[in-house]
């Protein structure tokens, strides 16, 4: 081979060379520019209030991984991912928790289903919860009498000369109590009997007094998981016209975790002002009265 030939082919090497070179380059660099888009993934999505207005300030938080975020003025929130089965929990102070559970099997952007929070009410107690308003019930810690034949087969009966306060003329209301026992509600109607206070020893003293009537069949409904901060008592049917009391064993005389409460409220046609009670009988304690920490309007309601 002569020199002007071996010129050429070491030019000819050389040029190959530096294409292949480029080519590995280009290639290494494609790799890094798609593992970067593979390790970027956002969950976006909205939260509100039961109201339907966005909530703003909520922390959500990623379960398991190192990822969080928070809701901006609209309720809108934006936190990464890995792929896999996610769970994202959600906290405003003043609110219930809020979970959402997702499988994302791929780095992507997801757009989540709206998550609703309830506004808690300001204290415990069970409550009627109306055009997105809480409404505290009458509690009442119930007294103890005898029917009036006063025989000793009747035995005690627990119940109040109180008059429930507040009315409803939602045959199914939304029932909801918050920082009651989690086991051992009861729905009572109520029945106004003429009855002999226990402690009344001579028996010649009457008084008319709400005492259980039919237990009503209910189920109890935690409106958020896993915490079940605020749980809905809801009846199996209709309710009838008439006086209801829920309670945690308080009617039974043998209360749940002491709660001696009875928690007290009507079902009427007609929401009608108050009315003189009958001979004997007291109005119920107002809710401000037995407990001032709620902070109450007029109308003895909370907004929700």
């Amino acid at each position: 081979m002569n020199r002007a030939e071996l010129w050429f082919c070491a030019v000819d090497e050389s040029h190959y060379m530096n294409i292949r070179s480029l080519a590995v380059s280009f290639l290494a660099l494609s790799g890094l520019v798609s593992l970067a888009g593979c390790g970027t993934g956002f969950i976006e999505g909205t939260v509100l209030d039961v109201t339907g207005e966005t909530l703003p300030g909520v922390a959500v938080e990623v379960r398991g991984m190192p990822y969080e975020g928070l809701s901006d003025a609209h309720g809108r929130y934006r936190v990464k991912y890995q792929p896999g089965d996610l769970e994202l929990y959600f906290a405003k102070t003043g609110y219930t928790p809020g979970m959402l559970v997702l499988s994302v099997n791929e780095m992507r952007s997801v757009e989540a289903t709206p998550v609703v929070l309830w506004r808690l009410p300001d204290g415990g107690g069970v409550y009627l919860y109306e055009e997105h308003r809480y409404r505290r019930t009458d509690f009442i810690p119930p007294a103890e009498f005898r029917s009036i034949d006063n025989s000793a087969e009747a035995g005690s009966i627990f119940g109040t000369t109180r008059w429930p306060t507040v009315e409803t003329t939602d045959r199914e209301p939304l029932i909801l109590c918050y920082k009651m026992p989690v086991y051992g509600c009861k729905l009572y109607q109520m029945n106004l009997i003429e009855t002999r206070p226990i402690a009344d020893d001579t028996g010649s003293t009457t008084v008319s007094a709400w005492v259980p009537g039919e237990d009503i069949p209910i189920v109890t409904e935690p409106i958020d998981a896993p915490e079940g901060l605020l749980v809905r008592i809801r009846p199996m049917n209709p309710l009838e016209i008439g006086s209801y009391a829920a309670h945690w064993g308080a009617l039974d005389g043998s209360p749940v975790e002491n709660e001696i409460r009875m928690f007290f409220f009507s079902v009427v046609d007609e929401i009608t002002p108050p009315s003189e009670p009958l001979a004997g009988a007291a109005p119920a304690e107002s809710a401000q009265e037995a407990d001032p920490e709620p902070e109450e309007d007029d109308n003895g309601e909370f907004e929700g």
